[in-house]
Order: structure tokens, then sequence, then C-alpha cells
């Protein structure tokens, strides 16, 4: 009911953006891309969404998913949109500074060059001028096939793990207007990260494992190879030559990607709740996964067919995503927001915000 509360005041429907603006032919609707999931992308203009009740307002308040950092700014996704807050360089309080108000939650932001992209599941991806922090313009809305979950840039290019209908690239060539560039899908692969790894792709394809893909000269990224992971892959991390996946209900596996295209599964760790998101510490040597109700669970790496657990961090609230980023740890906290951890020493994580009464 409060979705469709919002969305009666959005120029566009949830998850059917309609056709591109005509003033920026070409700019949507995959014109000319002569690929079928190219073909559904399509771009509209965002119109700001006002809320006109207290649930409205608070529904941007308790969740936190997707987090992207940016100095001291923390741009954090949440039930009804992004919220942009500012983190005390003490970290004893997170002030907010706007919100904006999406068709969808904030499943994953990233901001670039004074935009910030929010991937919104089935509404597609919103664009938002965040030059001024306090004062964001709602810019388009960019309809994918499938359901919007995480984004990764590399260069000019943005990958967008869009689900049960897998892997779109969009160029960012021009920012506020970005145009299909490659898609991929199979069968079966539910897609919950495309992660840029160099000039490829590593897309965490749930029981179907982790794919390398490649863009080619045409609109359809090549397969490199697929590893199944024995599990349910749902992120992947780079670091210290393995690719650290976190395999759902199958924990942790460390993959060796080997030369070319021969991966091989070198080990893992079970864990008693399901691997929801893993990132790498600064040097490599250490994997912090987010295990639900678990908390972070750290892992040392030295051995890398037999990850040896020498820490945990158990928040109040199942922690769901993570950011790592110098020496702190971002944590998608789920209802208690978000949760910031000092990771400088990576086997005593410690937390920074909130403040320890």
């Amino acid at each position: 009911m409060m979705r469709c509360l919002l969305l009666s005041v959005l120029l566009v429907g949830c998850g059917a953006a309609g056709p591109p603006d005509p003033e920026h032919a070409g700019a949507g609707g995959g014109a000319g891309t002569d690929h079928p999931w190219l073909e559904a992308v399509t771009v509209a203009d965002l119109a700001p969404i006002v809320p006109d009740s207290a649930e409205a307002a608070a529904a941007t308040k308790p969740r936190g998913d997707g987090v992207f950092v940016d100095g001291s700014l923390v741009y954090r996704g949440a039930t009804a949109g992004l919220v942009i807050t500012e983190l005390e360089a003490d970290g004893k309080q997170l002030l907010e500074r706007a919100v904006v108000y999406l068709p969808g939650a904030g499943n994953d932001v990233l901001v670039r060059d004074g935009i910030a992209y929010v991937a919104c599941g089935s509404a597609g991806i919103a664009l938002i001028d965040v030059g001024d922090p306090a004062a964001p313009k709602p810019l388009a809305l960019i309809d994918t096939p499938g359901s919007a979950l995480r984004l990764s840039v590399a260069g000019n290019l943005l990958a967008v793990a869009d689900g049960a209908l897998g892997v779109v690239v969009l160029d960012l060539s021009d920012p506020r207007r970005p145009t299909p560039r490659a898609a991929w899908r199979t069968d079966g692969a539910y897609v919950r990260q495309a992660l840029w790894d160099g000039d490829e792709l590593l897309a965490a394809a749930g029981r179907a494992g982790v794919y390398r893909l490649a863009l080619a000269d045409g609109p359809e990224l090549e397969e490199r190879w697929r590893m199944e992971t024995g599990g349910q892959a749902r992120a992947v991390a780079a670091g210290g030559g393995n690719l650290l996946v976190a395999d759902g209900p199958g924990g942790l596996s460390v993959i060796d990607p080997g030369a070319g295209d021969e991966p091989r599964k070198t080990g893992g760790a079970a864990l008693a709740d399901m691997a929801r998101d893993v990132a790498v510490s600064a040097a490599g040597g250490h994997a912090f996964v987010a295990s639900g109700d678990d908390g972070i669970i750290v892992f040392d790496l030295s051995a890398p067919g037999a990850p040896k657990q020498v820490a945990e961090h158990v928040p109040t609230k199942p922690a769901n995503r993570i950011l790592r980023q110098d020496d702190r740890l971002y944590v998608g906290n789920d209802s208690d927001g978000l949760l910031v951890l000092d990771v400088s020493t990576a086997t005593s994580p410690t937390r920074v915000f909130p403040p320890a009464e």
C-alpha cells in the first residue's frame, strides 16, 4: 500500500519506465543494439516524490543495505529511497543531510562525478544529482529488464546485477543519460552481484555459481568460465590472488582463478548462518563475511584452501551487506541502520558508529 502511495506521484511506472524522452533520442530504449535485453532498457525522467504521511518518512530510517562512502558523506539505501548523511570524524554522530524518496527500496548506491545511481529493484536505477548533498535533484529513471540489485563501475561502464535477467552494462559517457552497452543472461542464473575485476566482470549467480564475463565487440557479454561453488553465490570479492564468494548456505568459498580459463575451487568454510556478502582487507590477507544473525565473521586467508576464523562482531540485528573502505567496514545492519567498524586490525573489529554506550 505504501509503495503504491509513493508511486502515485511519480511520472513513470515502477518497473516500466515507458519510452525514452524524445529529446534524448537514442539515449534509451536500446536503439540499434540488436539485443533483446538491451532493447528493453529505457530511460525516462525521474519526478520528485513527496511523501504525505509520517509512515512514508519513517520508511527511510530503519533499513541499511547498500552503502557508498565519499569522504565524510555516507549515502545509504533505505526502504523508501536514498538517505544522504554525514558521519562526524569522531564517529559519534551521523547527521542527516537529505532524503530522496524513490519508487523502490535502495538496494545499492554508487556515486560518481556528483551523480548518485541507486539500484531500486524492479523499478530500475534512479539517477540523482548530489552535487549539493543537502539539495539533491532527481534526474532520470533507467528501467532494466530485470531487478536492479547491485552496481559496479569501471571507467565509463556501469555493471548492473539484474537478478533473473542476468547482467546489464551501461555506458556513462553521458552520466545523466546512460546508454545500453552489453547484456548477458543464462537460464537458472539469478545474479545478485556483477563486479568489475579489471576489464572483466565477476557475476555471483546463485546456484549457478560464479561466472567471469568479458566485453565483446557486439552487445553480448562473453562467458570466459563458470565455477560451481556448491552453495548459492550471493557476492564475490577479489583479493590476495583469490576470489572469495559469499556462498549463501554454503558459507565462504575460495576460488583460485588460475590462468586463462582454468579456475578451481580450493576450499572454504562453513557458517552457522547464511553468507550474504564478502569483502577483503586492504592487505588481502583477511576476508570479512556478512553472516546474518551471526554478524561479521573474519577469516585469515594465509592458507586459502582452509580459511581460519579469527574474529567476529555480533551486532544486534542481522548483517546483510558490507563495504570495506580504507580501515573501516560499513555494515548494512537491517533495522538498526548503519554500523561502522574499525578494521585497521582485521582480527579485532571495533565499533565506531553507533558509539558504544
